[in-house]
Protein backbone atom coordinates (compact mmCIF):
# COMPACT_ATOMS: atom_id res chain seq x y z
CA UNK A 1 0.00 0.00 0.00
CA UNK A 2 2.49 2.07 0.97
CA UNK A 3 4.69 1.47 -2.21
CA UNK A 4 1.77 2.22 -4.50
CA UNK A 5 1.23 5.54 -3.44
CA UNK A 6 4.91 6.30 -3.66
CA UNK A 7 4.40 5.16 -7.32
CA UNK A 8 1.27 7.53 -7.63
CA UNK A 9 3.02 10.45 -5.67
CA UNK A 10 5.87 9.98 -7.95
CA UNK A 11 3.46 9.89 -11.35
CA UNK A 12 1.75 13.37 -9.63
CA UNK A 13 4.77 15.10 -9.23
CA UNK A 14 6.53 14.17 -13.01
CA UNK A 15 3.24 15.36 -14.57
CA UNK A 16 3.44 18.74 -12.28
CA UNK A 17 7.24 19.21 -13.68
CA UNK A 18 5.83 18.21 -17.64
CA UNK A 19 3.20 20.35 -17.08
CA UNK A 20 4.95 23.62 -15.86
CA UNK A 21 8.26 22.80 -17.57
CA UNK A 22 5.96 22.91 -20.67
CA UNK A 23 4.22 26.21 -19.49
CA UNK A 24 7.08 28.49 -20.28
CA UNK A 25 9.11 29.70 -23.35
CA UNK A 26 12.15 32.17 -23.59
CA UNK A 27 11.89 34.86 -26.27
CA UNK A 28 15.79 35.47 -27.02
CA UNK A 29 16.83 38.74 -27.54
CA UNK A 30 17.77 37.86 -31.67
CA UNK A 31 14.01 36.34 -32.16
CA UNK A 32 10.26 37.46 -32.09
CA UNK A 33 7.60 35.03 -31.50
CA UNK A 34 4.13 34.21 -31.90
CA UNK A 35 2.11 31.92 -30.10
CA UNK A 36 -0.82 30.03 -31.87
CA UNK A 37 -3.33 27.84 -29.99
CA UNK A 38 -4.96 24.99 -32.42
CA UNK A 39 -3.55 27.53 -35.16
CA UNK A 40 -5.11 30.43 -34.03
CA UNK A 41 -2.51 33.72 -33.49
CA UNK A 42 -3.44 34.40 -29.81
CA UNK A 43 -0.82 36.57 -29.38
CA UNK A 44 2.54 38.31 -30.47
CA UNK A 45 5.81 38.54 -28.37
CA UNK A 46 8.54 40.47 -29.53
CA UNK A 47 10.22 41.41 -25.91
CA UNK A 48 12.58 39.49 -25.08
CA UNK A 49 12.51 36.90 -21.80
CA UNK A 50 10.33 34.26 -20.08
CA UNK A 51 6.93 33.87 -21.17
CA UNK A 52 4.07 31.96 -20.02
CA UNK A 53 1.99 29.84 -22.83
CA UNK A 54 -0.96 27.55 -21.79
CA UNK A 55 0.67 23.99 -22.07
CA UNK A 56 -0.30 21.53 -24.52
CA UNK A 57 -2.52 23.64 -26.16
CA UNK A 58 -0.38 26.65 -27.51
CA UNK A 59 2.87 26.38 -29.56
CA UNK A 60 5.36 28.87 -30.29
CA UNK A 61 6.75 29.70 -33.71
CA UNK A 62 10.20 31.89 -33.41
CA UNK A 63 11.20 34.19 -36.12
CA UNK A 64 14.62 35.85 -36.52
CA UNK A 65 15.15 39.50 -35.02
CA UNK A 66 18.16 39.96 -37.16
CA UNK A 67 19.26 40.67 -40.42
CA UNK A 68 18.65 37.74 -42.85
CA UNK A 69 20.32 37.30 -46.78
CA UNK A 70 17.80 36.56 -49.67
CA UNK A 71 19.60 35.12 -52.72
CA UNK A 72 18.51 36.37 -56.20
CA UNK A 73 19.26 33.44 -58.77
CA UNK A 74 21.09 34.40 -61.79
CA UNK A 75 19.21 36.16 -64.56
CA UNK A 76 19.93 37.81 -67.89
CA UNK A 77 18.86 41.89 -68.12
CA UNK A 78 18.83 43.93 -71.15
CA UNK A 79 20.17 47.21 -70.29
CA UNK A 80 18.69 50.73 -72.60
CA UNK A 81 21.09 51.03 -74.76
CA UNK A 82 20.37 46.91 -75.94
CA UNK A 83 23.27 45.56 -74.22
CA UNK A 84 22.59 42.23 -72.32
CA UNK A 85 24.13 41.63 -69.26
CA UNK A 86 23.98 38.29 -66.68
CA UNK A 87 23.31 39.86 -62.87
CA UNK A 88 23.42 38.13 -59.84
CA UNK A 89 22.03 39.93 -57.10
CA UNK A 90 21.06 39.69 -53.09
CA UNK A 91 18.84 41.47 -50.45
CA UNK A 92 19.65 41.93 -46.61
CA UNK A 93 16.25 42.34 -45.12
CA UNK A 94 14.96 42.01 -41.50
CA UNK A 95 11.25 41.20 -40.22
CA UNK A 96 9.29 43.74 -38.89
CA UNK A 97 5.87 42.80 -38.57
CA UNK A 98 6.08 39.16 -37.37
CA UNK A 99 1.96 38.71 -37.41
CA UNK A 100 1.41 40.27 -40.93
CA UNK A 101 4.69 38.06 -41.94
CA UNK A 102 3.42 34.45 -40.63
CA UNK A 103 -0.25 35.68 -42.25
CA UNK A 104 1.59 36.11 -45.87
CA UNK A 105 4.48 33.99 -46.54
CA UNK A 106 4.64 32.32 -42.86
CA UNK A 107 8.76 31.03 -42.73
CA UNK A 108 11.65 32.44 -44.04
CA UNK A 109 11.69 29.84 -46.88
CA UNK A 110 8.32 31.46 -47.73
CA UNK A 111 9.76 34.93 -47.57
CA UNK A 112 12.70 34.12 -49.94
CA UNK A 113 10.86 32.66 -52.44
CA UNK A 114 8.34 35.73 -52.48
CA UNK A 115 10.63 38.03 -52.77
CA UNK A 116 13.53 36.97 -55.12
CA UNK A 117 10.97 37.29 -58.01
CA UNK A 118 10.08 40.89 -56.84
CA UNK A 119 13.95 41.80 -56.80
CA UNK A 120 13.93 39.73 -59.80
CA UNK A 121 11.78 42.57 -61.11
CA UNK A 122 12.80 45.48 -59.77
CA UNK A 123 15.72 44.85 -61.23
CA UNK A 124 14.61 44.46 -64.19
CA UNK A 125 12.90 47.41 -64.57
CA UNK A 126 15.75 49.61 -63.57
CA UNK A 127 17.95 48.31 -65.44
CA UNK A 128 16.18 48.28 -68.25
CA UNK A 129 16.42 52.20 -67.93
CA UNK A 130 20.11 52.57 -67.56
CA UNK A 131 22.61 52.34 -69.75
CA UNK A 132 26.25 49.94 -69.49
CA UNK A 133 28.20 53.25 -68.68
CA UNK A 134 25.53 53.99 -65.65
CA UNK A 135 25.84 50.80 -63.91
CA UNK A 136 29.69 50.69 -64.04
CA UNK A 137 30.20 53.90 -62.31
CA UNK A 138 29.70 55.87 -59.90
CA UNK A 139 26.05 56.61 -60.98
CA UNK A 140 25.35 52.77 -59.31
CA UNK A 141 24.64 53.65 -56.00
CA UNK A 142 21.92 55.91 -56.65
CA UNK A 143 20.47 52.87 -59.21
CA UNK A 144 20.12 51.04 -56.14
CA UNK A 145 18.74 53.17 -53.81
CA UNK A 146 16.18 53.25 -56.49
CA UNK A 147 16.24 49.68 -56.31
CA UNK A 148 16.47 49.07 -52.77
CA UNK A 149 12.88 51.84 -52.60
CA UNK A 150 10.74 49.85 -55.23
CA UNK A 151 11.12 46.42 -53.58
CA UNK A 152 10.70 47.78 -50.19
CA UNK A 153 7.43 49.15 -51.33
CA UNK A 154 6.04 45.76 -51.58
CA UNK A 155 8.06 43.82 -49.20
CA UNK A 156 6.39 45.62 -46.55
CA UNK A 157 3.17 43.59 -48.01
CA UNK A 158 5.46 40.75 -46.10
CA UNK A 159 5.66 42.37 -42.73
CA UNK A 160 9.78 42.63 -44.22
CA UNK A 161 11.85 45.49 -44.86
CA UNK A 162 14.62 45.74 -47.08
CA UNK A 163 17.22 47.47 -45.85
CA UNK A 164 19.28 46.94 -48.83
CA UNK A 165 20.02 45.45 -52.39
CA UNK A 166 23.37 44.86 -54.11
CA UNK A 167 24.78 43.27 -57.04
CA UNK A 168 27.44 40.43 -56.51
CA UNK A 169 28.45 39.95 -59.72
CA UNK A 170 27.90 41.47 -63.45
CA UNK A 171 28.98 39.84 -66.23
CA UNK A 172 28.51 39.91 -69.86
CA UNK A 173 27.17 36.93 -71.67
CA UNK A 174 29.70 34.12 -72.72
CA UNK A 175 28.81 34.80 -76.18
CA UNK A 176 29.61 38.64 -75.84
CA UNK A 177 32.89 37.68 -73.97
CA UNK A 178 33.84 35.97 -76.64
CA UNK A 179 33.37 37.59 -79.23
CA UNK A 180 35.20 41.11 -76.80
CA UNK A 181 38.51 38.45 -76.35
Amino acid sequence: MRNSLLTVGLVVVAVLVVLAYSSFFIVDPRHQAIVRQFGEIKRVETTPGLKFKVPLMQDVVYFDRRVLDVDVPKDSFILSDQKRLEVDAYARVRIIDPLRFFQSVQSEIGMRNRLAPVIQSAIRRALGETNLQQVLTSQRAALMRDITAAVNKEARSFGVEVLDVRLKRIDLPVENSEAVY
